[in-house]
């Protein structure tokens, strides 16, 4: 009797281990962007982001100078939950709710994309539900 019910739960505990394991192989990349959120300081991803990247709904080549402006107008995050892990042609989408302790439940939607070849992010997409406009400043006469 004890063998039936022990085994049972111990191919559940493997199996949660299992996967914590594997959500906790990108644990650095989103630790390094929730700092980068709490400090609103770009260097805390140094080390976890490609050369080059992107982010979503910025006009491509202006990440570098887009990414301080998008922090200071972004709230200050408490924690973060990966939604999913979705593989691609060259790495790993992972969709990470950040959540604000002050407002309960909300989640701020953010997605990336890690590369396989190096672990990097290659997509920031720290805007997938802000509205922003992309559009060139029109010419003062």
């Amino acid at each position: 009797m004890k063998t039936k019910l022990i085994l049972p739960l111990v191919l559940l505990l493997v199996s949660l281990t299992a996967s914590a394991q594997k959500i906790s192989e990108y644990k650095p990349q989103i630790d390094a962007v929730e700092k980068m959120f709490a400090t609103k300081d770009v260097s805390a991803i140094a080390g976890v982001i490609n050369d080059p990247y992107t982010i979503n709904k910025v006009f491509p080549g202006t990440e570098v100078k887009a990414l301080p402006q998008i922090l200071q107008q972004l709230p200050d995050f408490d924690s973060y939950q990966i939604i999913s892990e979705t593989k691609e042609k060259d790495g790993v989408r992972l969709k990470v709710d950040f959540f604000i302790k002050d407002y309960g439940m909300f989640a701020y939607a953010t997605n990336f994309l890690i590369l396989d070849s190096n672990k990097k992010i290659a997509e920031l997409n720290v805007l997938e539900g802000a509205q922003v406009d992309t559009k060139l400043p029109t010419a003062q006469n």
